[in-house]
């Protein structure tokens, strides 16, 4: 036999030598060598950190309080609550900063919207510090009031729309509208309602005339865009809302 072939045969009975022994090793591992999954462990072990988990989180050791919950203290059996100290201190502040009730809310009008948007913007920045500044929170008061005006007059002017403010109360009853609004400005509502019924109407246009206001003309702005097929409920209205406030803001122009 060459030398050549006695260096591969050599080379070979390694390599088969070295095979044998790294399969013999992975064999040797076998079950009993491996961790235990976490649900075969001792029975007794997981009972024992179930109970110290339970004991960490019993309902009696915190103190949680739903937003629904701070909702029925602050409109219900007016018990005075952390949160509703906070919420009335705000409003005060807001209130006496603006002179929101020193002014006139018999009729809706731009002046008396824009007193009222104001007033959100200081009452809302007392609880959750605004980017803007003082004077860029007036001037958006003043969009806004002006934004609404113009969504009435062009319904009106477009849309044969004629504003009831019966029709509207109804509208905030009947259709739950409140139960959509945050808390902050349920407890400016409710405080408004109390201290005076016209300030409280005034503020309510500012939250939901615009949606009473789509509500009212939506049949005749379907008349002028109509639905797509395939298209639902929720995207055709929304298609409606983007076309009217188009309009609005041409408008505005």
């Amino acid at each position: 036999m060459s030398t050549k072939k006695k260096i591969y045969f050599l080379t070979g009975a390694v390599l088969l030598l070295a095979l044998t022994i790294l399969l013999s090793y992975f064999y040797s591992q076998d079950d009993f060598n491996q961790p235990v999954p976490a649900d075969l462990a001792d029975p007794d072990e997981n009972e024992e950190s179930a109970d110290l988990t339970t004991s960490e989180e019993e309902p009696g050791d915190l103190n949680i309080t739903t937003e629904d919950e701070d909702s029925e203290d602050m409109m219900g059996n007016g018990e005075m609550t952390s949160d509703e100290g906070e919420l009335s201190e705000a409003f005060d502040e807001a209130s006496e900063e603006t002179n929101l009730l020193s002014t006139d809310a018999g009729s809706p009008g731009e002046q008396t919207y824009y007193n009222h948007y104001w007033f959100a913007h200081e009452y809302t920045h007392r609880l959750e510090p605004s980017p803007m500044e003082a004077d860029e929170r007036q001037e958006d008061a003043r969009f806004q009031a002006r934004e609404l005006m113009t969504w009435k007059e062009l319904a009106a002017r477009d849309y044969g729309w004629d504003y009831s403010e019966e029709a509207f109360q109804q509208f905030i009853e009947n259709e739950d509208v409140l139960e959509d609004d945050d808390t902050a400005h349920l407890h400016a509502l409710s405080t408004l309602r109390s201290e005076s019924g016209n300030h409280y109407l005034r503020y309510s246009e500012t939250r939901f005339l615009k949606r009473f206001i789509l509500q009212q003309i939506q049949p005749e702005l379907e008349s002028e865009l109509p639905r797509e097929d395939g298209e639902d409920d929720e995207d055709y209205e929304y298609r409606l809302f983007r076309y009217f406030i188009q309009h609005v803001m041409e408008e505005m122009e």
